[in-house]
């Protein structure tokens, strides 16, 4: 009965089956044999079907073990998931850079690191830019395997590692565009890449330009209403009391409108100095203005970038990659009008006070920007090959990194000011100002410029043999620089630093088997190794951190995998953390849960040079089962627990919590409104962290392959045959018989993965 099932899911007929298996019909006894026929020629074969797609050509089964696939990894550790070509496709996405984006949710790891690993055909790469590009349809394979293997490619066990197999022979080129809107309006966006790949086994050449734009999204474009300002701005004008605001403006007003008055707005004139009635009427109601068009909930964005890639054999049997990248940012985001507060005298003629008071206003209809640019050179060699029955790796990257930030945060108002104050009866100050009376600009300016450069070899080999097999060694040496210098000009007051940092570090993991079932050590135990790994390095500006980590992964039958490991490491905060320009940004929404309303403040962004380094442990434990086979039926499951002292982070939402116990982040006025906030990042004592993750991956071929129709075809007939099918399906009342039955579904042969808790299948066609 469940081969009959399968026979149906495989897409082959009862009556397909019975076909092929029924055995030709005998002649009755009671007829006379028939002569034998005249000997013939046999009849001519008939080619064999073309295949309808690619995919029938990947039938082929493979004999031996797992790793004998090419481009496998150089561990023994079975993949968690892997993607056949249908599979990749069944994502909808054109180059690696955006599978991985879409794989995010089950290569994503809770040990520490976000991003995975990267491999090409089971070897390192010089940096993701070399694959990030390459569209999918040049991939044979994609596995995903667990943190373990990251340590004999020379990487922390904080990661886990996605090798990507591409086809052997491939040719394209492909051009795209894309544009796009949301149906609100607003936010266009639009893109262009021209791409062009070629491989030839070992040799590959890939060139990359493409250019992305979208347009800025304004919050008038989503009626949002802006948080008002701390002082009542508006494009006509409010009066408040010389003090500042919650002051009271005149005691005569106050007399004429019956109540002390603390903000006025400035009523309409046709050209006419006011008088004080003319205020009594906007007693305590402000003029406020909508300056949501001069807002953006999301910044104009423009990229540009180009990528080259090139690789052929070397030196007999060693692969050598060149690559190169260049690519342009640049982006411009809106914080509201610029305000300014004018003192006006009880003398100026135009004023009808009896005290000095703050005229309040916008200037002019034009928004304060941000704008930021920035450029990105990368330059990667990658030597590969084998000698001497090792596996060597040879990496050298350089990388250049500029950016520069322009603030806009207001204007001087002190040439208008100046008139104001003398009393210039040219000059109304409750009339239309135009931008040019005021002084220029104030501009605040952030640059810096990073300079990096790093080699990495890296040696995998086993050193001699066990009982359970040979001990494995991974050695990895490696250098590093990075030179890191900033200016900021903020207020006319301009600030700079220079850091560096030198790094140098060594790496060695052992792989140890214990027990084998192939060479009969401990057979009944099943396949046990231990794995031990250390790390040191030394930073010029830090000193020495080390780490130590160990496990073991254990299968006691195939298709079953548990991992185990420890890990204690330390960590130095990265130069930028230290040394990153301090920038303000005027006008930031920010909620602040003390009052319970949003508020605008000024922000306060960059390096922190106070941050000490922090110590992370890490348990973790790992299950990786294949249920079934036919249809392939995985289930993964990883419990993380991590305790994190001295953590890095940036100081998360502004509660009552945080702000007690990080106080000097933040600034309130005398009415205990939120005026700034300093987000640099800080050292939390502790984090505690636990992480449960499971997940189901099944795979359900939509169409058998020649392969798969002939091994069911095999176990068809060893389970009985048409016989069996009768004594299933034989007569229940009625005639009895095998129905014949027909159907046709597009599909493919290749497995499908399911994502995280779920099962997916690949799409017809």
């Amino acid at each position: 009965m469940k081969r009959f099932l399968a026979a149906l899911l495989l897409g082959v007929s009862p009556a397909a089956l019975l076909a092929q298996a029924t055995p030709a019909p005998q002649p009755a006894p009671s007829q006379p044999p028939r002569a034998a026929p005249a000997p013939q020629a046999p009849p001519r074969q008939a080619p064999p079907p073309a295949a309808e797609d690619e995919e029938d050509e990947n039938a082929i089964t493979v004999t031996g073990s797992r790793r004998a696939l090419p481009g496998s990894v150089i561990v023994d550790i079975a993949p968690e998931v892997t993607l056949g070509p249908t599979d990749v496709r069944s994502y909808g996405v054109n180059s690696v850079s955006q599978l991985l984006a879409e794989l995010a949710p089950q290569t994503g790891s809770g040990r520490g690191a976000g991003a995975p690993v990267v491999l090409l055909n089971g070897r390192r790469i010089s940096s993701l830019r070399e694959i990030a590009d390459v569209p999918t349809e040049a991939i044979q394979r994609v596995e995903i395997l667990p943190e373990e293997v990251a340590l004999s490619y020379g990487y922390p066990a904080d990661q886990k590692v996605v090798n990507i197999v591409l086809r052997r022979r491939f040719r394209s080129i492909t051009a795209e565009g894309a544009a796009g809107v949301s149906t609100a309006g607003g936010g266009e966006s639009g893109s262009a890449d021209l791409n062009l790949l070629r491989i030839r086994g070992p040799s590959r050449l890939n060139f990359d330009v493409r250019y992305q734009r979208s347009a800025s999204l304004l919050e008038s474009q989503r009626d949002i209403i802006p948080s008002q300002p701390r002082l009542p701005f508006d494009f006509i004008g409010n009066v408040t009391g010389a003090g500042g605001p919650g002051t009271e403006i005149d005691p005569a007003l106050s007399a004429l409108a019956g109540e002390i008055v603390t903000v006025a707005g400035v009523p309409p004139f046709a050209g006419a100095a006011p008088v004080l009635a003319d205020f009594a009427g906007t007693a305590n109601i402000a003029n406020v203005s909508d300056i949501s068009r001069y807002r953006t909930l999301r910044p104009a964005t423009d990229q540009l970038a180009i990528n080259a890639v090139y690789a052929r054999p070397v030196f007999g049997n060693f692969t050598a990659t060149l690559n190169a990248s260049l690519q342009a940012n640049g982006s411009e985001a809106l914080s509201g009008p610029a305000g300014v507060s004018l003192l006006l005298p009880a003398a100026n003629p135009f004023s009808p006070f009896g005290t000095e008071v703050a005229l309040n206003r916008y200037v002019a209809e034009q928004g304060l920007s941000q704008r930021a640019a920035g450029e990105t050179g990368h330059a990667g060699v990658t030597l590969n090959g084998d000698h001497a029955g090792w596996h060597w790796n040879l990496t050298a990257n350089y990388d250049r990194v500029e950016s520069r930030t322009t603030t806009e945060r207001g204007v001087d108002p002190f040439p208008v000011q100046l008139r104001i104050g003398a009393g210039d009866p040219s000059l109304d100050p409750f009339g239309p100002i135009p931008a040019y009376l005021y002084g220029p600009l104030l501009v605040d300016r952030a640059r810096s410029l990073s300079n990096s450069g790093n080699f990495q070899a890296i040696a995998n080999g086993n050193l001699f043999d066990l009982p359970g097999g040979a001990l494995a060694a991974t050695f990895k040496l490696g250098a590093a620089a990075l030179g890191f210098d900033t200016e900021t000009i903020r207020a006319g007051l301009t600030s700079s630093a220079e850091l560096a940092r030198e790094d140098v570090n060594g790496q060695v993991t052992l792989n140890l088997p214990i027990t084998s079932r192939r060479r009969h050590f401990g057979a009944a135990i099943g396949d046990l190794s231990a794995n031990f790994n250390f790390t040191a390095r030394e930073l010029s500006d830090f000193g020495t951190i080390t780490t130590l980590g160990y496990g073991l992964t254990w299968r006691p039958r195939d298709g079953i995998t548990l991992l185990w490991s420890m890990s204690d490491d330390y960590n130095a905060p990265s130069v930028q953390q230290l040394g990153n320009p301090q920038i303000l940004t005027p006008g930031v929404p920010v909620f602040d849960y003390v009052t319970g309303e949003t508020v605008l403040v000024t922000r306060r962004d960059g390096g922190n040079p106070d941050l000490a380094g922090d110590r992370r442990r890490v348990f973790s434990i790992g299950l990786n089962a294949t249920l079934l086979r036919e249809p392939q039926l995985n289930f993964t499951a990883n419990y993380v627990r991590t305790r994190t002292d001295d953590a890095i982070a940036s100081l998360p939402a502004a509660t009552a919590d945080i702000e007690a116990a990080f106080p000097d982040r933040f600034l309130r006025d005398a009415d205990g409104d939120l005026v700034a906030l300093d987000n640099r990042p800080v050292n939390f004592a502790r984090e505690n962290r636990e992480q449960l993750r499971w997940g189901v991956n099944l795979s359900v071929p939509l169409r058998a392959s020649a392969a798969q129709r002939a091994r069911l075809l095999a176990a068809f007939q060893a389970a009985g045959g048409v016989e069996a099918l009768r004594r299933q399906f034989g007569d229940r009342g009625g005639r009895g018989g095998v129905g014949r039955g027909e159907g046709r579904r597009r599909g493919d042969g290749s497995r499908g993965a399911g994502g995280q808790g779920g099962a997916e299948a690949p799409p017809s066609g």
